[in-house]
């Protein structure tokens, strides 16, 4: 029987019922969980006035453009013009390094940020990390699952040196953006966690694949201040 990945919404009903049960959001729930479960099955009820594919298809368009809303995603690409940021000026209060400029926010979405070298996403890249160095051991392992680290200031290596440049942002060659910005797809860098001691963290990544996401993504790394640890 050929399958169809559209479920009737009267099955979407059934599904979600099912799944709410599991997740403890119960018709036996109280309070917060049981206002949950029911604003959901309220939200589902919505399309249960569907009557053909075409209306399925037309509703799921419309959940993913209300779980855009719902995440304060913008729902259509950033076009990273000047009416786009706020003209108030405002100044970065965490992790503050002395190359880091006064910026203008992105009145669709404040993650994107305007200074007087550019426009980068403070979200735009996270790193991946499969490798941790111990450096109290010298020990290099594999990590049972993968790290993901948002964020990351990173340090860059070359032949398993650390060449003294680091980076914590990635501006965005707005010129070859001929179709905007999505945001919410950070761009995912491998890196290693090198453990400094139990409680502290460095990461690492290489230049070439530095290189090629700067290629592949439309971005360009922006070196902050060198690296104490250079070697």
């Amino acid at each position: 029987m050929e399958h169809s990945s559209i479920i009737s919404m009267s099955d979407l009903k059934k599904y979600t019922t099912i799944e709410l049960d599991l997740l403890g959001l119960t018709e036996l729930s109280s309070g917060d969980r049981l206002k949950i479960r029911e604003k959901v099955l309220q939200v589902i009820e919505l399309f249960e006035d569907c009557s053909d594919e075409k209306d399925l298809a037309r509703n799921c368009v419309i959940g993913n453009l209300i779980s855009r809303a719902l995440a304060k995603l913008p729902m259509s690409p950033l076009m990273l013009i000047p009416q786009e940021f706020n003209e108030e000026i405002v100044e970065d209060s965490m992790d503050k390094w002395p190359e880091d400029l006064p910026f203008q926010e992105n009145s669709r979405y404040p993650s994107v940020r305007k200074d007087a070298n550019g426009i980068y996403d403070i979200y735009g890249f996270i790193g991946k990390g499969v490798l941790e160095y111990d450096c109290s051991t010298g020990e290099t392992g594999i990590m049972p699952s993968p790290v993901f680290v948002q964020r990351p200031i990173i340090f860059e290596t070359e032949s398993g040196r650390r060449t003294g440049r680091l980076f914590k942002k990635a501006y965005m060659k707005v010129d070859e953006l001929s179709n905007g910005y999505n945001v919410g797809n950070p761009i995912v860098i491998p890196i290693t966690l090198v453990k400094i001691d139990e409680n502290q963290y460095e990461y690492e990544a290489k230049v070439e694949d530095l290189k090629e996401l700067e290629r592949t993504h439309n971005i360009e790394w922006h070196s902050m201040s060198s690296s104490d640890d250079a070697s």
